[in-house]
């Protein structure tokens, strides 16, 4: 785990700050799962503006189906704003009139699934008259672990296709590199536990304005590394298709990557993902190359 590596090399050197180290990673998209992990231990860390984990829509939406499940499950109403996020899960969007509409709409419903096959909710969302959201919705309740969860989501609703997805989804840019199936691994498929860690992730992230701690670990790109050094570097998921990215010249992804390599004045730490999203991948090219790997 990066935070616990981070630690102990500052255990080991009194003298280093948090801004003494940096996370590298070939992608921005990268950055979600490795600030849940800095949060929940209590690392200060720096990260650019767009990448913030309170800015990040789908990972809101993901957790208002995953509670709207928890909810159906124990027979006990689904919230309205959580009714609407699940909704904006499948569809994608719908404007700000729609959504006051059905938030309404949803405080006064006894049944979740009666209320989206009504003809009041149809006129509403006239999108919805012709989907499966229903029967989609039903399979996610029906689902007996996360994984499975995931799984369906993935397949099933378009509005959170930037964070459930394949490695083929992560170098065409799509999602982070499996980082929902690589957080969920540590829940052991219990749905609960996975929004009540992240729920509280979440809240202290807000009450601490995480990802501003000018005095923080920097995250960020090999890119934006360029020219910057620090005592301790962590290179993140060089898994092949993401350094070097199948979209991007060889040439160019190698003399990226070397920049990496060449940030740490003291500690280099290479790592890479064997499976991602229950698929084994192979690690870059660029290790072997590099010695770091047989």
């Amino acid at each position: 785990m990066i935070s616990t590596a981070i630690e102990r090399i500052k255990r080991k050197n009194a003298s280093l700050q948090y801004n003494d180290f940096a996370v590298l990673y070939r992608t921005n998209a990268q950055s979600l799962p490795i600030q849940l992990q800095f949060i929940l231990q209590d690392i200060p860390y720096n990260v650019r503006e767009q990448d913030n984990i309170l800015q990040n829509e789908e990972l809101e939406k993901l957790l208002a189906v995953l509670r709207a499940k928890l909810a159906l499950e124990q027979g006990v109403a689904v919230k309205p704003h959580d009714a609407v996020l699940t909704l904006k899960a499948y569809f994608r969007y719908f404007d700000q009139r729609s959504t006051s509409r059905l938030e309404d709409l949803f405080s006064k419903a006894d049944s979740f699934f009666a209320l989206t096959r009504s003809e009041r909710f149809l006129s509403i969302l006239p999108k919805a008259r012709n989907s499966r959201f229903s029967e989609a919705m039903g399979d996610v309740v029906s689902a007996p672990s996360l994984f499975k969860t995931l799984d369906l989501l993935a397949k099933n609703f378009k509005g959170l296709r930037g964070m459930v997805g394949s490695l083929e989804d992560v170098v065409e840019g799509d999602v982070p590199l499996g980082e929902v199936y690589e957080l969920a691994a540590s829940f052991k498929g219990r749905v609960d536990a996975f929004v009540a860690t992240v729920d509280t992730a979440l809240e202290r992230a807000k009450a601490a304005r995480a990802g501003h701690e000018e005095n923080g670990v920097v995250l960020a790109t090999f890119f934006k590394a360029k020219g910057l050094q620090w005592h301790t570097v962590v290179i993140t998921s060089c898994n092949q298709g993401i350094i070097p990215h199948k979209r991007a010249p060889i040439e160019e992804e190698r003399k990226l990557f070397y920049v990496a390599l060449t940030r740490a004045s003291s500690n280099l730490i290479v790592s890479f993902l064997k499976r991602s999203c229950k698929t084994k991948v192979p690690p870059s090219c660029f290790l072997r190359e590099a010695g770091l790997h047989g």
